[in-house]
């Protein structure tokens, strides 16, 4: 790992809910004598932290209980524009990095559970608060502050007495103005609908309240409103307290959740009708997620939450070793299975299902099966109940055929090779008649007949 001088220890403000995570950042990295590691699990802990302490560098995970880092950068940049930030997240995408790049993440690392992740790790907190101290001698001004500010993408309003002081230029858009002139000094509150009050700004504002991603609506003017989710905290604006604001604009994320639920209900709906349920299961832990229409099937309750074993329990004990090899194979060699096996419900309920599964792969790995299983039973006594009437019926010595509502054989059992010379295979569909000698024919007969 990358080393600094004793003297100059570094101090790295470690934020994630992860414990084991946490854990091994602090053993990784701490182990390297020039970094002391503090760990948190929330932004809010993390504020308290930083209003205490001298921090060199944060390092955040995305997904946070009471924000998302994201959020949590956009207040840090609010107050320290060049303390580096470095966002390292278990899943990845274009546009968390896209948005942590418009907002001044210093870096952003992925996990990949590589054995030089802390290496890489640890050179980018040493480079990071290198290149940190090379500019302290800088005087952050108001204006680099706005400029931030400014290329955040979200609304962020800075807040002091209840008062706006500052807004980007997002916030602007938002609230529908056509400067920021127009808003500087009016009441904050006179902006929200609901949850956010003057008497919270000012607790915000003292330090004794924070505010996390609360759902409420910004009024636009014209009176027209917008769905914005917000996230508060104290900094210091000009050397005195004040809150800032950061407001996402929620229009397309409500979006996207009502058109989730149209698709769990259409998808709920379909599992019903069909008697089908889908399944995921995670191949390193062997934990396995069931969809509604699962659930319904194996009649078991909402809250269940099986493992590979218990899934394959459902199975009769003598389709059981099929299943999981099944299961195995697909596992361990991405083999895709399309099986029908006998079933049990949690209610004692004997079925048939049949059982469908792929791989999941990333990275050339295999991480999780997905596939469905259906109830198949109404179609397995059907066909059991035509194989007991086909034995039957080839049985009999005598020639049986069924004809349809056409005058075409349907079905002709195996004695009309011996009588007729004919296979009955040869002759479903065909015409009656034309089996039929022209003297037995009458007035409707065919001029076309075979003996």
């Amino acid at each position: 790992m990358g080393s600094v001088p004793t003297d100059d220890p570094i101090h790295l403000l470690v934020v994630s809910n992860d414990q084991e995570y946490t854990s091994i950042v602090s053993e990784e990295l701490a182990a390297d004598a020039g970094i002391g590691v503090t760990t948190t699990s929330t932004v809010g802990d993390a504020l308290s932290t930083l209003a205490t302490d001298d921090v060199d560098c944060i390092v955040s995970d995305h997904d946070l209980p009471d924000t998302d880092g994201l959020a949590f950068l956009q207040a840090i940049r609010a107050q320290s524009p060049t303390l580096p930030f470095i966002l390292f997240t278990s899943e990845g995408s274009e546009e968390i990095a896209s948005r942590a790049i418009s907002a001044g993440v210093t870096d952003y690392l992925v996990k990949q559970r590589a054995d030089d992740e802390w290496v890489r790790l640890s050179s980018l907190v040493v480079s990071a608060v290198a290149y940190a101290r090379t500019r302290s001698g800088l005087v952050e001004t108001e204006a680099r502050a706005r400029t931030l500010l400014d290329a955040v993408p979200d609304a962020v309003a800075i807040v002091r007495d209840g008062r706006f002081v500052h807004l980007n230029a997002a916030a602007v858009t938002l609230l529908g103005a056509e400067d920021r002139t127009a808003l500087d000094g009016t009441v904050a509150a006179d902006s929200f609908q609901a949850g956010v009050t003057s008497d919270l700004l000012a607790s915000i504002q003292s330090g004794s309240r924070t505010l996390d991603r609360v759902e409420t609506s910004m009024t636009r003017a014209g009176e027209e409103s917008a769905p914005v989710e917000v996230t508060a905290a104290r900094i210091d604006w000009d050397g005195d307290p004040a809150t800032i604001l950061i407001c996402r604009d929620a229009t397309e994320q409500r979006e996207r959740e009502r058109e989730s639920e149209r698709l769990q209900f259409l998808l709920d709906d379909m599992e019903e009708l069909a008697d089908i349920g889908g399944w995921v299961l995670d191949a390193e832990t062997d934990s396995v997620w069931w969809s509604t229409g699962a659930r319904r099937l194996h009649e078991v309750d909402d809250d269940s939450d099986p493992t590979l074993d218990d899934a394959i329990g459902f199975y009769h004990p003598d389709d059981r070793e099929t299943m999981r090899r099944a299961v195995e194979r697909c596992r361990d060699f991405g083999e895709a299975f399309d099986v029908e096996l006998r079933f049990e419900t949690a209610t004692g309920d004997e079925r048939w299902v049949r059982a469908r599964g792929d791989a999941i792969e990333r990275d050339g790995a295999i991480v999780a099966l997905r596939g469905a299983v259906q109830d198949v039973t109404d179609r397995k006594r059907r066909e059991r109940e035509l194989e007991r009437r086909e034995a039957f019926l080839e049985n009999v010595s005598d020639l049986v055929t069924v004809i349809d509502g056409d005058g075409r054989f349907a079905y002709l059992g195996s004695a009309v090779t011996e009588m007729l010379g004919y296979e009955p295979a040869d002759m479903v569909g065909e015409d009656v008649l034309d089996y039929v000698h022209s003297d037995d024919q009458g007035s409707s007969s065919t001029p076309s007949t075979r003996r």
